[in-house]
């Protein structure tokens, strides 16, 4: 079904944890981004670059003449050294972009001869727009994000004491429900890459007893640290499905040796004290799942706690929920499912406050995604928290 939205019904929204390319690589510490390509590539990064990344992130422009010849190589490397040497880099991630897909660059050779140079470690990613035109099947990029922000990590023997890693988006808090249920459990330590601090404190990830995934996407990343570095790892990512949560919480006690039916049933009181009566006064909801990867499952967790949701608004961007869309087809085939190609946010941002907007939000984890919705139910009802 298509359609625009134009009800004034209450809107709820799913956690969002996408982010920009290179946000999420300006998440290592002590990195330096170097981009690399013609003008009317780099172009297209310069204002997330003036608002957020301008002491991480860098743009060499080259122009056709130098691609052509080979000279952008010497140029790169001339470059990367003036970098690393200004901003005292740790380490250095160079991003090319479509030209790479005609011209072929050897980045392995590339960057083999950065690191001899400059004494550092040096990775790279290969980003191909070109594949988003023309019903392309090809990657966009040549390493998953998520992936390469961990990729500096080198081998290491285990932490005498049990230290866990939170593998998620930016905004993954530390001293959050789920570390502090983690180190009841027995975790002396809870890592966040962005509580790391400088570019060892980044290194002692690799001496983890156990890696989290905190998204779906992350277990990819989950299962290639377990490969390179050894550390095995567990999800927390169950999102609106309480039964699958309940599940992992207690996967993750038991990793620890720890029975977690205790935390769990006090965890659920809590939550069912919040929801309790709400569904009295919310009697119709919108759920705007565009650009969320779980619109369909916060509108079937709605439906289970006693909300009705008329309208879920899905987009291209959308995450594919097969059995969340099942079930709700199966249980409430009145909810209307309304697909709308990509177009701004209900409510956009407006321009004299994107530079607040940079600052990104705290990203929940495990029962805060629960709470999280109860929050803005509450916010609908003019309440807070009882």
């Amino acid at each position: 079904m298509e359609g625009e939205r134009n009800s004034v019904r209450p809107v709820l929204t799913p956690v969002r944890s996408q982010t920009g390319i290179y946000p999420m690589l300006a998440r290592i510490p002590g990195v330096q981004l170097l981009f690399l390509g013609p003008q009317a590539c780099t172009r297209h990064g310069l204002i997330s670059t003036l608002q957020e990344l301008h002491r991480k992130m860098a743009f060499l422009c080259l122009t056709e003449t130098e691609v052509i010849t080979g000279r952008y190589l010497d140029k790169t490397a001339e470059a990367a050294g003036e970098l690393v040497r200004r901003r005292k880099a740790s380490s250095l991630l160079l991003i090319t972009c479509c030209q790479n897909a005609l011209v072929g660059t050897d980045y392995d050779r590339l960057i083999t001869r950065i690191q001899g140079e400059l004494g550092l470690p040096v990775k790279y990613l290969e980003v191909n727009r070109l594949q988003m035109y023309a019903r392309r099947k090809g990657a966009l990029m040549s390493r998953p994000t998520e992936q390469l922000i961990y990729d500096f990590l080198l081998p290491r023997e285990k932490s005498a004491r049990p230290w866990v890693n939170l593998i998620g988006p930016p905004g993954v808090r530390g001293d959050g429900e789920t570390a502090a249920f983690l180190q009841m459990a027995g975790a002396e330590r809870v890592y966040t890459i962005d509580r790391c601090g400088d570019f060892a404190g980044y290194q002692d990830m690799a001496g983890a007893h156990l890696n989290v995934a905190l998204t779906r996407s992350g277990e990819e990343t989950a299962r290639y640290l377990e490969e390179k570095l050894g550390i095995p790892w567990l999800p927390l990512n169950a999102g609106y499905d309480e039964e699958l949560l309940a599940r992992q919480y207690m996967d993750l006690g038991a990793f620890f040796g720890c029975d977690a039916g205790g935390w769990l049933r006090r965890a659920r009181k809590r939550l069912e004290k919040r929801l309790e009566g709400l569904e009295r006064t919310l009697p119709e909801l919108e759920v705007d799942g565009r650009g969320a990867a779980d619109g369909i499952a916060l509108a079937n967790w709605l439906w289970r706690h006693g909300f009705a949701v008329k309208t879920v608004w899905l987009d291209s961007w959308s995450g594919r929920e097969e059995k969340a869309e099942e079930w709700l087809t199966a249980h409430h085939p009145e909810t209307a499912l309304c697909r709308q190609p990509y177009r701004p946010a209900l409510n956009p941002t407006p321009p004299n406050q994107l530079r607040r907007a940079v600052q990104r939000p705290i990203f929940p984890t495990g029962y805060e995604v629960l709470h999280q919705a109860v929050e803005q139910l509450e916010a609908m009802t003019g309440g807070g928290e009882r």
